[in-house]
């Protein structure tokens, strides 16, 4: 008689102050660290519903077990599926909390990128970042929903709250000659969230971030046509470039040397302030580019070493990894200062290192 096991699939939710994420393999209260699940056994016959629950933290486990069979059900569905987690994550539908909920499809909510903690290296390589400083990648202490071992949930990760815009955001891009200057305060020319994130916020026990945004005169001058240099440059873990909203672009790297797209703070627009203040990003900005975007890529901002950003969608097509080279770029024929020219130019792509991997040109002074 077959026998099989149904995983009861539980709701996403907040319960005394702890965040629930669903594995068909298990619930995790992240505040307690504490998996708990209820499993039905169904033997063709007839249906018994029997709790687990196991300390993640001191791999301490309780199960409800009244016979042979109910055992060795029991350990096939809580040895196979916690080994193999795949984190599914439903709306709240309570009052307190449905603004809150996430409105994706099953598709869209199960997209997966690899965790690239680490992936820094002292030379241009694919899929890496070549790192100026030294560092020694720091496991994050905080256990975040959205990432699951060697994968992260981008549709899944919590944002900042909020909707906050700031009159006195200015930015200005000039060519004179040669040279190209970037001029402003460093303030988006889109809504934020609001920073410092409030204790009440469902993203406030997943970041150690708690500054606010502040503005800092900038004033950058670049070459206008920009040239590679005879050997790629490394980036710094902090600003690589300017985007066209007037924020900063940082690089894929936390100062943790953690993956930044997957652990630090974002708002709906992608950014959050740095320990002093200053607003940027650390991949792509759903703020700067058009949705649904049609036709050539476009133009998202300017690397510190003059040339060009350009987004993920190139006519209608989403660019990856796989098209460009160990920088996160590539040449051919694009629009730039209003003429069509076959030039290199970096992309952003959904992908670690989301923007620069190393400078192809000579990067000016940070």
């Amino acid at each position: 008689m077959r026998q099989t096991i149904i995983i009861l699939i539980l709701f996403l939710g907040v319960v005394g102050g702890g965040y629930f994420v669903l594995n068909p393999g298990g619930v995790y209260d992240n505040a307690a660290a504490v998996e708990m699940r209820e499993i039905v056994i169904d033997d063709g016959e007839s249906t018994v519903t029997r709790k687990f629950s196991r300390d993640v933290m001191n791999e301490r486990s309780e199960i409800e077990i009244e016979t042979d069979t109910e055992k060795s059900l029991l350990e096939e569905a809580t040895t196979t599926e916690a080994d193999n987690p795949t984190p599914i994550a439903v709306p709240v539908e309570d009052e307190e909390t449905q603004d809150q909920s996430i409105d994706l499809s099953e598709d869209e909510k199960m997209r997966t990128l690899v965790l690239r903690d680490g992936f820094v290296s002292t030379e241009p390589k694919k899929d890496h970042v070549f790192l100026c400083e030294e560092t020694a990648t720091s496991e994050s202490t905080l256990r975040k929903p959205w990432i699951q071992r060697d994968l992260w949930y981008p549709n899944l990760k919590l944002k900042a709250e909020g909707e906050v815009y700031r009159k006195n955001a200015n930015f200005i891009v000039e060519v004179n000659n040669e040279v190209r200057t970037l001029a402003g305060n460093t303030l988006p020319d889109h809504a934020t969230g609001a920073f410092p994130v409030d204790s009440s916020s469902r993203v406030f026990p997943y970041t150690t971030e708690r500054s606010s945004i502040t503005t800092h005169l900038l004033g950058i001058t670049l070459p206008a046509n920009p040239e590679k240099a005879d050997a790629p440059t490394c980036v710094p873990k902090g600003r690589i470039g300017i985007m066209l909203s007037g924020a900063s672009l940082y690089s894929a790297v936390t100062p943790q040397g953690l993956d930044a797209g997957a652990h630090a703070l974002e708002d709906m627009c992608g950014g959050s302030p740095d320990a002093n203040g200053m607003y940027r990003y650390h991949r792509e900005s759903p703020c700067i580019v058009e949705e649904g975007h049609e036709g050539p890529a476009s133009l998202l901002g300017y690397a510190l070493d003059g040339f060009g950003i350009y987004g993920s969608v190139e006519n209608g097509q989403k660019i990856t990894n796989d098209d460009l080279d160990s920088c996160h770029g590539h040449t051919h024929e694009i629009e730039w200062d209003g003429e069509l020219r076959n030039m290199y130019h970096y992309h952003a792509t959904d992908e670690y290192p989301y923007t620069i991997g190393c400078f192809v040109g000579s990067p000016v002074p940070n």
